[in-house]
């Protein structure tokens, strides 16, 4: 049964004036530093104010969901009859992109989130139980933090919804959607990333002075990296999430499917796909509404 495509864009929960002369909604999300937008095509008579925050759901009658709050950025119009307006979501602040020093002294990543979007007014969700002795933070702002964090322990990292998102790619609180080749039509490629079978670590114990190395993996090419670390178990995990990350190849893809809450940070369980079925991280999803509702997947191989 064909289900009837619907959105509503509200101002303090009620509809904008302007509703009634939109044609078409086009959401883009992504995991990382992504600014989530969207680009609203209306006809060209009462527009929005540049700067105005809207809220937007995107789904069918009676079954719409929450696709976040943008505020209007670019008003293009001229004397045709259409306008394109272009919004940017609401997630990042200035204080989270502000460079500063600070000193992370016996926590968890889980606890260093945490007080990361406290300071932020954000929430959080982090899995990560990994502790630090010492974790500095030199001239560096809260993003690229939680960037290096993510990278470190192979983490997704996302902040959608007024929430700084922190998990283990391969574990199963990431919320996972299983669609079937018969719902969707999907390209996938296999490219190769450079193979390193081995990762060495080094690094200079503080204490001692001496140069101390962990190893992750046998074989040569050896993929060699020095960096700061504060404990022998901080380098075990980073050489580990190394060794994973430069695999001998990793597919990504794209997928084509109808609209549904979907959102990038997702996992899809691709089945019936042959030697393409298994798990892939959304890393990045445009839905597309207008008089039909499709959703367009990038996908990365986990």
């Amino acid at each position: 049964m064909l289900k009837t495509p619907q959105f509503f864009i509200e101002q303090n929960g009620n509809p904008v004036p302007w509703q009634d002369d939109v044609e078409s909604v086009n959401i883009t999300d992504g995991i990382g530093e992504f600014v989530d937008t969207a680009e609203i095509t209306l006809r060209n008579r009462m527009l929005p104010v540049r700067g105005e925050v809207v809220s937007i759901r995107m789904g069918y009658v009676d079954d719409a969901w929450d696709m976040g709050r943008y505020r209007v950025s670019i008003i293009t119009s001229g004397n045709e009859p259409k306008a394109v307006i272009k919004c940017q979501g609401i997630a990042f602040n200035e204080p989270i992109k502000s460079k500063h020093n600070q000193a992370y002294r016996n926590l968890t990543v889980q606890e260093i989130v945490a007080e990361i979007a406290e300071r932020n007014k954000l929430k959080s969700r982090c899995d990560i139980a990994h502790r630090y002795d010492y974790l500095g933070q030199d001239n560096q702002s809260d993003i690229e933090l939680l960037k290096n964090l993510a990278a470190d322990h192979n983490a997704l990292f996302n902040i959608k919804s007024d929430r700084i998102v922190l998990l283990d790619k391969n574990a199963d609180t990431l919320p996972h959607v299983t669609i079937s080749t018969t719902e969707c039509t999907y390209s996938i490629s296999e490219t190769s990333k450079g193979f390193y079978p081995s990762v060495e670590v080094s690094w200079q114990n503080t204490k001692t002075n001496a140069i101390e190395r962990v190893r992750y993996g046998s074989g040569t090419p050896t993929l060699n990296i020095q960096r700061q670390f504060s404990s022998i178990s901080e380098a075990k995990i980073y050489a580990e999430n190394q060794y994973k990350s430069h695999l001998a190849q990793t597919r990504t893809g794209k997928l084509i499917t109808h609209g549904m809450p979907i959102f990038a940070g997702y996992v899809i369980d691709l089945v019936n796909a042959g030697v393409h079925s298994g798990n892939y991280l959304i890393e990045q999803a445009e839905h597309r509404l207008g008089k039909k509702y499709e959703l367009t997947l990038k996908l990365q191989e986990i």
